[in-house]
């Protein structure tokens, strides 16, 4: 929740992707630059490793956290009004599984993989 607020409050309007990793996570930014330069900006674009929910109750897919996921700015833009309900209503000690049903809620976009893109 703290990540994705401080993202929407001080980078939205400055970047189209943003690429949520762990601290662990060696990224190779060029080859994301790479996958993102012929997406529209305008998709709204949960892309990562998806996993089932746990329990599998859930229509939609997570991305996992541990290899990190891209978001594009218009996702978050749509995602913005819906946080602090989501902070509120949504019971989950897994962060990504947390923002992956928010995402999925209020959005209806579940996580993809980039062949699916």
């Amino acid at each position: 929740y703290q990540t994705v607020r401080y993202l929407l409050e001080h980078y939205v309007n400055d970047f189209d992707w943003f690429f949520l990793v762990q601290d662990d996570t060696y990224t190779e930014a060029h080859r994301i630059n790479r996958l993102v330069a012929h997406l529209s900006i305008d998709t709204l674009l949960y892309l990562g490793r998806p996993e089932e929910f746990i329990g599998g109750d859930t229509d939609g897919r997570y991305c996992y956290g541990g290899f990190g996921f891209l978001l594009s700015r218009s996702l978050l833009l749509r995602l913005q009004p819906h946080l602090e309900s989501c902070r509120n209503d949504i019971l989950s000690s897994r962060p990504d599984e947390w923002l992956g049903r928010c995402i999925i809620d209020h959005t209806a976009v579940s996580c993809t993989e980039e062949h699916e893109v």
